[in-house]
């Protein structure tokens, strides 16, 4: 991030100027979404199988608090990508993360030790109220349609009113269901329709990244809900990443964005889904 004198209580869209003024990126460089911090970092790593401290040095970014140093600087300094977990014991740091480098059988450990407010809060750009991404999104002409519900809907009568009425009024009684299985065929037509969570739209969205994946097996998503955005009752797009293996068995980060709607059947559709 270069050193750009943010304003107080300034937020920052992504895909704006302010964002790569600031020196954010999409990828290695992405400071995560919400409050940034300029934090430092003490950096080792031991050998598998010993106990020893060595190449001790510093690691500085501006990121999200509660985020794993950002990629680009740990590649810079152990040369290698790995997956990063933020451990439960930190050791008298704020927060302590740790990453194992199986290539070269080493594992490296980051703890947290200063961290000072920026001033700068970072936001996807789909909140960005002066950006029109996908203000409207149609739903694609194929959707499944809906078959319509010729049984109407079951609708109670008090029992107590039928045995007091006798036959005359067994007869209305029978008139008015009547009347309601005919009114039904139009009042039916349209099945009620269901709110859809942003934790079944992250799941659909990992379902339809899988598929685009050499190793699905071994993918690991990240972020939560926060990262996903109702556009409407039935359409969403989130925006995460996922960890996985490539042909060679090494773990690459992905970033995505997928958009997706449910029908009224409940089955999810991919609209778009961007991979990088």
């Amino acid at each position: 991030m270069r050193e750009e004198e943010p304003e107080k209580g300034e937020k920052v869209y992504r895909k704006t100027d302010r964002w790569k003024e600031l020196g954010f990126g999409d990828d290695v460089e992405f400071p995560g979404y919400g409050k940034i911090y300029k934090r430092e970092f003490n950096v080792w790593y031991v050998d598998v199988g010993s106990k020893e401290k060595k190449g001790e040095t510093t690691l500085k970014d501006h990121r999200v608090l509660q985020y794993e140093p950002i990629p680009l600087e740990v590649q810079r300094i152990t040369g290698s990508n790995f997956i990063i977990d933020e451990r439960e014991r930190t050791e008298g740091y704020k927060s302590l993360f740790t990453g194992l480098d199986q290539k070269n059988r080493k594992r490296w450990y980051f703890g947290l030790k200063e961290a000072e407010p920026t001033g700068i809060e970072t936001f996807s750009a789909y909140d960005n109220p002066e950006s029109g991404e996908y203000e409207d999104i149609a739903q694609p002409a194929s959707q499944t349609p809906v078959e319509k519900n010729v049984f109407p809907e079951k609708k109670s009568i008090n029992p107590k009113f039928i045995k007091g009425c006798g036959c005359a009024g067994l007869f209305i009684v029978v008139v008015i269901f009547g009347l309601i299985f005919l009114s039904g065929y139009e009042e039916n037509t349209v099945p009620d329709k269901r709110e859809f969570s942003k934790n079944e739209a992250l799941t659909m969205s990992q379902l339809f990244v899988k598929d685009q994946l050499i190793s699905p097996a071994s993918a690991e998503f990240g972020y939560g809900e926060d990262q996903v955005f109702q556009k409407n009752d039935s359409t969403f797009i989130i925006e995460s990443y996922v960890d996985s293996q490539n042909s060679f068995g090494a773990m690459l980060r992905s970033r995505y964005v997928c958009t997706l709607y449910f029908d009224q059947n409940e089955v999810g559709h991919l609209i778009d889904l961007t991979m990088e």
